[in-house]
């Protein structure tokens, strides 16, 4: 008997909802295509994380409270819709990100393998804090087309790492080795991400900075990418760490940029990145129309909801009705910046 959720593309496995084809990949935030105006995407294939840091901004991990987490099971319908992005929007980096860790899915080297050869892809870049990875895995991936990794690692130092990743199994030993050999035996690019938590790791940032420089870490783009900690409504606050301004995070990368006399400072054109056309937007912030529930959304008293047309998927937000899948529902969308669809019920 084929039920809804397999036929919109929506199955469960406990806690983990697995979309496959006809299921729409734009309009949310943890899987699919993001399109925010630039000449790159950001690609999700995977909700997952194995990590539980102590500022993550999207609450991911084994200590999340999520609803629902998120994988895409067809890599031929993937690049069917980057294929479309390239069409609309012209010639494209990737970015394979997430509100987890792209590497958990098992198959992420098929996903960079269907859509390597399509032709307008420009490069394929894979951010991850590559844990649980192994050297096998980081050749696999480059083997199939990856370009370049950003990897997340905000201290050097063994103890202090287990404690902000929430997770005593970590081992930043282990991901510096797989950075080494990555760049060293591999040649692929990498680009450092720390995030700054001003007071808990400003010496760690500074010998990642040395690590990276000595490491000849890069490529044809800067080396470092330092983030800024932002307390997130939805994610995790570091007990202890005060946010800052912004003018008080660039003057601190500016010391560190003259202290160093490496490029800490960046903008979109360090990374070939520029302006581009949108993709088609067909519904906007103010319209009424039926959604048809589709299954459990991300967060609690979330839903995941498809139009008409299902060439979309919202996010259909009620307190105060609970939704099974099959319902249909008249809503008003209250958000559509960056192609993210969000609905409440009229």
């Amino acid at each position: 008997m084929v039920t809804l959720e397999s036929k919109f593309g929506v199955s469960s496995i406990g806690k983990v909802a697995i979309i496959s084809r006809p299921f729409p990949l734009v309009g949310h935030i943890a899987f699919g295509i993001i399109d925010r105006g630039y000449n790159n995407l950001q690609v999700r294939v995977s909700s997952l994380c194995p990590l539980s840091c102590l500022f993550c901004s999207v609450a991911a991990g084994p200590h999340s409270s999520r609803e629902n987490e998120f994988l895409l099971n067809d890599s031929e319908w993937f690049a069917e819709w980057v294929k479309m992005a390239i069409k609309e929007k012209g010639s494209l980096h990737l970015l394979f990100d997430g509100i987890g860790d792209p590497i958990t899915h098992r198959d992420l080297k098929k996903f960079v393998e269907a859509v390597k050869e399509i032709q307008g892809v420009l490069s394929i870049t894979v951010e991850t804090r590559l844990f649980p990875a192994s050297r096998n895995l980081v050749y696999e991936l480059w083997n199939s087309g990856v370009d370049r990794f950003n990897v997340s690692i905000d201290t050097l130092n063994e103890e202090k790492a287990k404690i902000l990743s929430g997770n005593s199994a970590y081992s930043v030993e282990r991901v510096r080795d797989l950075i080494l050999y990555a760049r060293k035996e591999l040649g692929v690019e990498i680009h450092i991400t720390p995030l700054w938590l001003p007071g808990l790791n400003d010496i760690d940032i500074e010998e990642i900075i040395s690590f990276a420089i000595k490491a000849d870490i890069g490529g044809r783009i800067p080396p470092l990418g330092i983030q800024k900690y932002v307390a997130h409504k939805y994610g995790r606050k570091a007990a202890g760490v005060k946010e800052v301004s912004w003018s008080d995070f660039r003057s601190f990368l500016e010391k560190l940029q003259k202290k160093f006399g490496i490029k800490l400072l960046l903008s979109p054109e360090d990374f070939g990145l520029e302006k581009a056309p949108r993709l088609h937007q067909p519904y906007r912030m103010g319209d009424s129309l039926k959604l048809t529930v589709a299954g459990k959304g991300l967060l609690k008293h979330e839903y995941l909801a498809i139009p008409p047309k299902k060439d979309r998927v919202f996010t259909l937000v009620s307190k105060k009705t609970n939704f099974t899948s099959g319902d249909v529902v008249a809503s008003k969308i209250i958000r559509d910046k960056d192609g993210i669809l969000i609905a409440v019920p009229k």
